[in-house]
């Protein structure tokens, strides 16, 4: 019988980094889909299913996948957001990200399709543009971005220093 190999490292990663496209599409299709907006408070998956007009079976399967990846909690049958999820993919708070997760994707999941080509062939050749209302859009969602995250992480640093203690 022959033995097995003798290996000190497990493929888990690997896996983690297939399905990681997986998830983002989980995370994209509930953004798009505003789940968020109707899992403030703990909601049943036909409640979800009635609001957003989904099918009820598969929206109970989506929203299991939510939680799976950690951005619903389920408890009692009822999901109800996490605190990364409450805190930036609710629609119309100040650091809603979803519209910059949306900007993203554009780029994101297009270069990973075309990420062999882009090897092969070179990046692919962007033309310019005018700025205009769509330009205005995409700024006012890289601001939220900002304000989200990065700058509260600045803003927490500076205020440790001397220089700033009042």
């Amino acid at each position: 019988m022959k033995e097995f190999p003798d290996i000190t490292i497990g493929p888990n990663q690997l896996f983690d980094w297939q399905y990681g496209i997986v998830k983002g599409q989980i995370l994209m299709t509930a953004v798009k889909l505003n789940v968020f907006c109707y899992t403030i408070e703990p909601t049943t998956s036909d409640d979800v299913a009635r609001a957003i007009g989904t099918h009820f079976q598969n929206t109970e399967l989506f929203l299991n996948a939510l939680t799976a990846i950690g951005l619903l909690i389920k408890q009692d049958g009822a999901f109800r957001n996490t605190e990364l999820a409450d805190t930036f993919l609710v629609e119309g708070r100040e650091t809603y990200l979803g519209g910059f997760l949306t900007f993203n994707e554009m780029f994101l999941f297009k270069n990973v399709e075309d990420m062999k080509s882009a090897v092969v062939n070179g990046p692919a050749v962007h033309e310019g543009g005018e700025i205009d209302e769509a330009q205005y859009h995409t700024t006012m969602l890289m601001r939220n971005f900002a304000r989200s995250g990065p700058s509260q992480a600045v803003a927490k640093v500076l205020a440790e220093l001397p220089e700033f203690n009042s």
